[in-house]
């Protein structure tokens, strides 16, 4: 992807007709932790009205000067929102990589984050349950496949949306939209499939087994419960069988 690497102020790119965030290039650090620091502050002070004392060290850590730490922080599932929002504008891939990936971070944030120029950012959105619908549906036309993988293995991600990535020329993508588990309850077209036409669960042994014993005819559903009870006698009156032949011997 080409990225605008004039200046390190913050502003847009614009790449196959989508506009991306672009930040402070190649920054590993902030350039002040206490500015940070200060940042964070007043804002954990409305997250948190009374107590607060493990928030508080988190809001120290979020404001590290390195940037490992604070991918750790955004990370943590006990980040409240409001933290989140301002670890979002981390110099930091990695760290705004992983409010992408919080589970506590709010939809509209999410939003804007898809449309970060790092599509490690953007990944990390695509696989994040919280993320909406329509987002999920832009970033399934990502020009980066990592991208799309994620969001073919979302289970939020609409069914026309899969049936979309179904057809990707990727076949990782294919395969991850074969595996998500509401790839099964969506037809060729995209919509979800009615109930009456879902195919049900194992009811017990298989209709061609009963059917090669001779207990239940071939094409026959799932076997009754007389029907299991004539299975039952079945095996009994083999293992009598074989039994009486042994002892004859």
């Amino acid at each position: 992807m080409p990225h605008n690497q004039t200046g390190g102020g913050q502003g847009t790119t614009r790449v196959r007709g989508r506009l991306y965030l672009r930040g402070k290039a190649k920054q590993k650090q902030t350039p002040n932790a206490q500015l940070a620091a200060s940042w964070a502050a007043p804002l954990m002070r409305q997250a948190t009205p009374a107590g607060g004392a493990d928030r508080t060290l988190l809001q120290k850590l979020a404001a590290d000067k390195d940037e490992n730490v604070r991918a750790k922080a955004a990370k943590n599932k006990g980040c409240p929102p409001v933290l989140l929002e301002l670890l979002a504008g981390d110099p930091a891939t990695v760290v705004r990589q992983a409010v992408g990936g919080n589970i506590n971070t709010r939809p509209g944030l999410l939003e804007l984050l898809a449309a970060d120029q790092e599509p490690d950012v953007r990944k990390a959105v695509g696989g994040n349950i919280n993320t909406p619908p329509g987002t999920l549906g832009l970033l399934a036309d990502d020009m980066f496949g990592q991208v799309r993988v994620m969001v073919a293995k979302n289970p939020k991600t609409p069914p026309a949306v899969l049936q979309r990535l179904s057809g990707d020329p990727d076949y990782p993508i294919r395969a991850a939209v074969a595996g998500n588990k509401q790839t099964g309850a969506v037809n060729q077209l995209g919509q979800p499939v009615p109930s009456e036409h879902k195919q049900p669960a194992d009811q017990g042994a298989s209709p061609a087994w009963l059917a090669a014993t001779g207990v239940v005819p071939a094409g026959r559903g799932a076997p009754s419960q007389d029907t299991a009870g004539a299975v039952v006698g079945w095996f009994r009156s083999l293992f009598s069988h074989l039994f009486a032949m042994l002892v004859g011997r």
